[in-house]
């Protein structure tokens, strides 16, 4: 997983080194500022407003991040769907840090979440005993989906995760951002500088070096 610190050095150096402006009065700690903001936007961040009302059961600090266009895939030898985490949640009591899956076309119809001890029980069930439900049991950084649903080829869902605030983060610390998103963080920080034009291959050459 990157750093801020690694995305801010990429970008400096892009926009110095790269001819997109001749203006060098740049600093890194600007860069991290825009690389904040940038990650913010890009997930939608949103402060959960829950701790007064459930105690000391969340930390603080804690925002939910919302990642769209996570694609489903089929285990061919079992014939189950899973999907992988975009980025590791809080760890928190019964998997919480994943607060909500849902289909991307769907977003208000929840999928249920299913403690891994009773997994097992629903592989018995006749079918249509969910009654058109999806369930999911988080294992490690995969999400297993059970339910009478039949999903299509690369269908997308919607998974908001509990994270640590970004500005409660150090330089060093990994960002809940996957690795698909790294280049984008990279190119609106390019286009808010007032970079001129970002070359992709130049942004993949700076994360294949670093």
């Amino acid at each position: 997983m990157t750093t801020r610190a690694k995305l801010a050095e990429q970008i400096l150096r892009l926009y110095k080194g790269g001819e997109v402006s001749s203006d060098n009065s740049l600093t890194l700690t600007e860069v991290k500022l825009l690389v904040g903001q940038t990650i913010n936007r890009l997930l939608k961040i949103e402060r959960l407003q829950m701790q007064a009302q459930l105690g000391d059961e969340f930390p603080d600090h804690t925002s939910i991040a919302s990642y769209t266009d996570v694609v489903v895939k089929q285990d061919y030898d079992t014939g189950s769907y899973y999907a992988t985490l975009p980025a590791f949640p809080i760890s928190l009591p019964n998997n919480m840090g994943v607060w909500h899956i849902s289909l991307l076309d769907d977003i208000d119809t929840p999928f249920i979440p299913i403690p891994s001890s009773s997994m097992g029980l629903l592989k018995n069930l006749p079918t249509g005993a969910m009654e058109g439900q999806i369930g999911y049991e988080v294992n490690g950084s995969q999400v297993v989906l059970k339910g009478d649903y039949f999903f299509s080829n690369n269908e997308k869902l919607l998974i908001r995760l509990l994270v640590v605030d970004l500005d409660n983060l150090t330089d060093y610390s990994p960002l809940p951002i996957p690795p698909d998103m790294e280049d984008a963080v990279i190119k609106e920080v390019l286009t808010l500088l007032g970079a001129i034009q970002v070359n992709e291959d130049i942004v993949s050459d700076a994360n294949d070096q670093a």
